[in-house]
């Protein structure tokens, strides 16, 4: 390829966005919505293979849901998940709530041992929540953010949204969020 061709294409690269937004409720093509966001996945992160982090902020965490993450972005032993929650998914009575804490433990060590993560931390954040987002990047640096309409838990259904961030200002404020996140942390697993 010519030299000017090359660098043209570079240069449409960055000034001409290319984003990802639809709304998973599908039934007529005959794919689950979980399963067509999983295939969007599965598919994205092969084609963006700097990726190695993948954030997930979701005020609720249950036991299924780390199979569900699994199922969306596991599979690369070189991928890093981190997971910041809330646990509301769970009773208000504090032994059940940290005994399904647990058993999230105990399953992400076995994710991490099988080398379906490189590694799989879980912050329990005491800041108020209810946004959700995906966050993809390459150790510090970010690469993309989604905006998911709702919980992990509801696997994409009754038109949940899924939409990939283009304003810089708004993925700035979601990384501040983000970073809000971290500061206000009541546990690590």
């Amino acid at each position: 390829m010519s030299y000017l061709k090359e660098r043209s294409k570079r240069i449409n690269a960055k000034n001409v966005q290319h984003k990802n937004c639809f709304i998973p409720q599908i039934e007529a093509v005959g794919v689950t919505a979980f399963n067509y966001v999983v295939k969007h996945f599965k598919s994205y992160l092969m084609s963006n293979y700097e990726i190695n982090k993948i954030i997930v902020i979701d005020p609720y965490m249950a036991v299924a849901d780390l199979q569900r993450l699994t199922m969306l972005f596991g599979g690369n032993s070189k991928n890093i998940l981190e997971v910041i929650t809330k646990f509301e998914a769970f009773p208000r009575e504090e032994s059940s709530k940290q005994q399904a804490i647990q058993e999230i433990v105990t399953g992400k060590n076995k994710l991490v041992e099988n080398g379906v993560f490189n590694n799989i931390n879980i912050y329990h954040s005491q800041m108020t929540m209810h946004d959700r987002y995906f966050i993809f990047g390459n150790n510090d640096r970010i690469i993309s953010i989604f905006t998911v309409g709702g919980s992990i838990n509801q696997e994409f259904e009754s038109y949940i949204q899924l939409q990939e961030v283009s304003d810089s200002y708004f993925s700035d404020s979601i990384i501040h969020y983000h970073q809000m996140l971290r500061k206000d942390l009541k546990d690590v697993y």
